[in-house]
């Protein structure tokens, strides 16, 4: 008798676990200044309205390209959601980052794959070296554009007189694009104009996922302001995209259906790859390689330290 009861009791429990409602959350990672997504709540207002949008600070003091400190943070952060039960165990999450936010995002998908259900990355930073160069050549000093490829070696540890934390040959996401899931949605948005993050390195992650990975879940929205804008890039007025990025996450399950949702075509946000957007994925992988070579010769010979002595007294980013 005691034997039935228990048996009853367990298959109870199992039974009222598994009918859980499962619940998808929004989380939102913004970029190395705190800044991006704050535009989200217009864009996905039903996460917001249903208490399922949940921003996740930057570690301002120690910022390093979403590697470690950034990986680390963001790791603790979803452990305390689910600690306080923020979080169940069965429900879905989408991770939503901006600028260095996407480089954080990529890497947690990829060693936390179970329950991650979607990408939503808002100006790709595809590797940390990368948005150095393309920042210096195109911002700081873009009477010099086309800055030679040398500088793309050197560069990186410049920029640590002011990025102490940063590792030029730490954990770049493109090192970690294998370990995705082949067919996890991504939506990727990206500025053509954008002046700290190439445009390029976007269209070779679309084509990547894409050709080599052949993840048909990928979706690449090119967005072309005047002047060039890095993070929030939608609005309100942007209905077709906004539905469009609905309209994925709901054939996905990630949202509940509209009757009132607009058809979209969802072509438009997979154009047909380019062969040079995967022979600058191929380049950009073949730097990250080179660098670590460069890395290992800078700190046998201690170049690395006049390089970062050398972009302190200049005051170089």
């Amino acid at each position: 008798m005691k034997k039935n009861i228990f048996l009853f009791i367990a298959l109870t429990s199992g039974y009222v676990t598994a009918m859980e409602e499962t619940k998808t959350h929004l989380l939102v990672i913004p970029g190395q200044n705190g800044m991006g997504g704050q535009n989200v709540d217009k864009v996905l207002p039903y996460f917001a309205r249903n208490n399922l949008r949940h921003f996740i600070p930057t570690p301002l003091q120690k910022p390093d390209f979403g590697q470690t400190n950034c990986l680390t943070f963001l790791s603790d952060e979803i452990g305390l959601l689910k600690y306080y039960s923020t979080i169940k165990d069965n429900d879905h999450i989408i991770l939503h980052g901006s600028s260095q936010g996407t480089a954080t995002t990529i890497n947690y998908a990829a060693h936390n794959p179970d329950n991650i259900k979607a990408l939503i990355l808002e100006s790709v930073m595809l590797t940390g070296n990368s948005a150095i160069f393309h920042t210096v050549d195109n911002m700081m000093i873009p009477e010099q554009c086309d800055l030679p490829e040398s500088s793309y070696y050197t560069l990186p540890y410049v920029a640590k007189s002011s990025f102490p934390n940063y590792a030029p040959t730490g954990e770049q996401p493109i090192n970690n694009i294998d370990n995705l899931p082949t067919d996890l949605p991504i939506i990727i948005l990206h500025d053509t104009k954008d002046f700290q993050l190439s445009f390029k390195d976007a269209q070779a992650l679309y084509a990547y996922l894409t050709e080599v990975k052949h993840n048909n879940n990928v979706y690449l929205f090119a967005q072309e302001s005047p002047k060039g804008k890095h993070i929030n890039l939608l609005t309100i007025d942007d209905m077709e995209e906004i539905c469009a990025i609905e309209t994925i996450l709901r054939l996905h399950n990630l949202l509940p259906f509209n009757h009132n949702q607009i058809v979209v075509d969802l072509k438009k946000y997979q154009p047909a790859v380019q062969q040079e957007w995967l022979d600058h994925f191929e380049a950009m992988h073949n730097k990250e390689q080179n660098l670590e070579c460069v890395d290992s010769s800078l700190k046998t010979t201690g170049i690395s330290a006049a390089l970062y002595a050398a972009g302190k007294w200049l005051g170089i980013v």
